[in-house]
């Protein structure tokens, strides 16, 4: 929950903050070193996010007919979620940590404590980037593909021809832009904003 990863955060920031220059910190090798076990951290909340993934595979992702999130993507998608709100927390962590508490004063030693924690922190962001995207976003996209792929075929196989079409609509209007609506409200606009 968001409680939960507020709390998170403020222990990765006490923990980030054992190396304040202000708290007798000063020494830069110190902030690689606390934020490296950050990122220790996060791997290890990365590994037990895998496991609360469904690992459903790509039939089990839409409603057979409908085309519309099953519970196990709705389940995914929540745990995307999270995990893009933890992103947002670490890339906020060093400022929240060295430049926020201080300001409006500017310190030289805190920007180059945060840029280093900057630094040092971005391997736990791309672990959970590319947990979410192995885990989550290929299968999803995958099972999209292959929607829009049976349309095109069938349009590259001369389904389009206006002719045996009753419709007056373009084959795009008739066939691609539902299914693309479909996918905007169902699916895509209940992913994270990253």
């Amino acid at each position: 929950s968001e409680k939960d990863l507020d709390k998170l955060e403020k222990v990765l920031r006490n923990e980030l903050s054992i190396a304040d220059p202000r708290e007798g910190g000063g020494d830069f090798s110190m902030t690689t070193m606390v934020s490296e076990s950050i990122v220790d951290t996060i791997e290890l909340f990365c590994s037990m996010a895998k496991g609360a993934t469904s690992g459903a595979s790509e039939d089990q992702l839409l409603h057979t007919k409908k085309r519309i999130p099953t519970e196990v993507l709705l389940h995914d998608m929540k745990v995307a979620e999270i995990l893009a709100s933890l992103t947002n927390h670490l890339r906020n962590l060093p400022q929240n940590t060295f430049i926020v508490p201080y300001r409006p004063t500017y310190s030289r030693p805190h920007e180059e404590a945060a840029n280093m924690s900057q630094i040092s922190l971005l391997p736990a962001i791309h672990e959970i980037e590319s947990m979410v995207k192995h885990q989550l976003l290929s299968p999803l996209c995958n099972v999209l593909n292959r929607d829009i792929r049976s349309e095109i075929a069938s349009m590259h196989r001369g389904a389009y021809i206006e002719s045996d079409n009753k419709s007056q609509d373009s084959f795009v209007q008739d066939r691609l832009a539902p299914k693309y609506e479909n996918m905007l409200n169902n699916i895509l606009s209940r992913l994270p904003e990253v």
